[in-house]
């Protein structure tokens, strides 16, 4: 704070303002050309240049009371914060990108210089081609993921939604399992690690077919030389994931606006669950259930999760009916539904989800509760003899 305002702002707009007599360069960019025409010129320069040296160095100054407005503006990283009145968002480009999402697109990344908190795009690429646009979307919904869980965890993502994740005690361990998920819908996948690469899980993901990304904290050296040996594969090392600090507000852009919320960083805890039916679900499921709760809340809208320990092993994303996303993840799961959980971002308007979870060998469901036909719900879940709670949170992710 004590370096606003402690000279040079005033002095460049000063210079500015007197242009008609005064060049005033705020950018080493604008060296070449101001040596240049001085030069030619014989020790001065044209009017035009003069203004629009001026219009830049007013630009910059912009740029440097809007970084500070949003700074005093920004609630922080407290969700209880007022939300400002008023927001200045400033961009800078930071790279062109091929295309956006299909070839005959145009598209960008900007960066934001006021950002406070972890960014995508601080990420140093270790290897591989330039990153695509849809490559940034996707990694953005790993990154959230990332933080949000402390043991060793991994995630396989494809279009934003994750088609494998897992906690274990080894990232190695962890990728394996996210990657048994569902390994044909891995191809072209986005992969992060909530740990460094070493070699053991470097030697796992090396034999993944075709892989996109990969995002961790780092990787180590004997790591990233063996992954480097697929040269199109893209490798980025952010460090600050191992800190797991979720950023508590979020943007979303609309046609002329911004949509702007705070992060969904709520978790449930076992004292928190209340049990709705007469079996009651083992320590075993619990840890179940909580991973799998913790997870849903990651995947598109209406999400259902199937779970076998701390490992993901069906899921049903952005269905338009909670009994399809259902049936989905159980098709995805198969045999493996056998003695697993079941997690729902929502509560179950109709008894059916239940049922055809409960014939496919579900043994626990976690759900937020709510509806008028909770009661239904849980009498399906009693009938077939399965534990179920409730949370009293919904997790929505459009």
């Amino acid at each position: 704070i004590e370096n606003i305002d402690i000279g040079g702002p005033t002095l460049i707009r000063a210079a500015a303002k007197n242009f008609g007599g005064v060049a005033v360069l705020v950018s080493p960019a604008q060296y070449d050309g101001f040596v240049k025409e001085f030069t030619e010129a014989g020790g001065t320069l044209s009017l035009a240049s003069r203004r629009a040296q001026a219009a830049a160095a007013y630009a910059r100054i912009a740029d440097y009371a809007q970084a500070i407005s949003g700074y005093f503006s920004s609630p922080g990283d407290s969700e209880a914060a007022d939300l400002p009145a008023k927001m200045q968002i400033n961009l800078s480009l930071k790279s062109g990108l091929r295309y956006g999402e299909n070839p005959h697109q145009q598209a960008a990344v900007y960066r934001d210089p006021g950002c406070r908190t972890i960014s995508l795009v601080d990420a140093e690429q270790l290897a591989g081609k330039e990153l695509s646009y849809n490559n940034y979307s996707d990694l953005d919904a790993a990154l959230l993921m990332l933080m949000d869980f402390e043991e060793p965890f991994a995630c396989v993502l494809k279009h934003a939604n994750p088609c494998g994740a897992a906690t274990a005690v080894t990232p190695a361990q962890a990728y394996a399992d996210a990657l048994s998920s569902d390994p044909m819908s891995a191809f072209g996948s986005i992969i992060g690690l909530n740990r460094e690469v070493d070699m053991e899980a470097a030697e796992e993901l090396h034999s993944t077919q075709f892989v996109e990304c990969i995002i961790a904290p780092g990787f180590a050296d004997d790591a990233l030389a063996k992954l480097r040996k697929k040269k199109q594969r893209r490798l980025l090392a952010l460090p600050q994931i191992a800190a797991g600090n979720i950023p508590a507000w979020e943007f979303k852009p609309i046609r002329g606006g911004f949509l702007y919320q705070s992060t969904d960083r709520l978790r449930v805890t076992a004292a928190e669950l209340k049990v709705v039916t007469k079996v009651e679900p083992t320590p075993e499921q619990i840890k179940s259930l909580l991973f799998a709760f913790q997870l849903v809340k990651h995947v598109k809208s209406n999400a259902i999760l199937i779970v076998q320990d701390t490992r993901m092993v069906g899921f049903g994303c952005g269905q338009t009916s909670r009994v399809d996303a259902v049936e989905n993840a159980v098709k995805k799961a198969g045999e493996r539904c056998q003695g697993g959980v079941l997690a729902s971002d929502a509560f179950f308007p109709m008894p059916d989800g239940v049922e055809k979870a409960a014939a496919a060998g579900i043994k626990a469901i976690i759900q937020p509760g709510g509806s008028k036909r909770d009661v239904d719900a849980i009498a399906a879940a009693d009938e077939a003899g399965i534990a179920m709670v409730l949370t009293g949170v919904r997790h929505f992710r459009h």
